[in-house]
């Protein structure tokens, strides 16, 4: 995927609410597959970690859709 991609994708998600959907659905995955393998995580546990290594001081604004992804 070209960078160019990767910023139209992330501009759709933020105007998407069913690209967000979506990606809750995918978010609920990786967490079950974390708890799988042993690690006693959740999605909200995952996004703080990722704001903290991505260096973001607060979350996007996604009117009333909660924060569903820095993972996706």
């Amino acid at each position: 995927m070209s960078t160019t991609d990767a910023k139209n994708f992330l501009d759709a998600i933020d105007t998407s609410s069913d690209l967000r959907a979506q990606l809750k659905g995918a978010v609920e995955s990786i967490v079950q597959t974390a708890q799988q393998n042993g690690y006693n995580v959740s999605a909200d546990d995952l996004r703080q970690e990722l704001r903290q290594r991505w260096g973001m001081t607060s979350a996007p604004n996604y009117q009333s859709d909660p924060d569903t992804c820095f993972f996706a």
